[in-house]
C-alpha cells in the first residue's frame, strides 16, 4: 500500500469535513475564504501553488480543528 503524502491527506480531510458537516462547495469555499473552483481543485488533490495558510486557520476557527491535525487522516 502506498503512503499518502501530506498534500493528499490535507486535501482528503478538507473534503471529508465538508461532507461530514453537509456543506455545499459554495458554503465551504466561503468558510475557507477561497473560490469554489479552488475548492474543487483541492478536493481533487491539487493545491494551488501559492495558497496561503489562511484557509487552515479558518478551518481551526470554524471546525475547532488545529491545522496540524489536518495532516493526519480524520476519517
Amino acid at each position: 500500500m502506498e503512503k499518502l503524502s501530506d498534500t493528499q491527506i490535507l486535501c482528503q480531510n478538507i473534503k471529508y469535513l465538508r461532507q461530514k458537516h453537509k456543506l455545499s462547495k459554495n458554503k465551504m469555499s466561503q468558510i475557507l475564504g477561497i473560490g469554489t473552483k479552488t475548492l474543487t481543485q483541492i478536493e481533487n488533490g491539487i493545491l494551488p501553488p501559492r495558497m496561503s495558510c489562511e484557509p487552515l486557520f479558518r478551518i481551526q476557527s470554524h471546525f475547532g480543528i488545529r491545522p496540524q491535525q489536518l495532516f493526519s487522516i480524520l476519517s
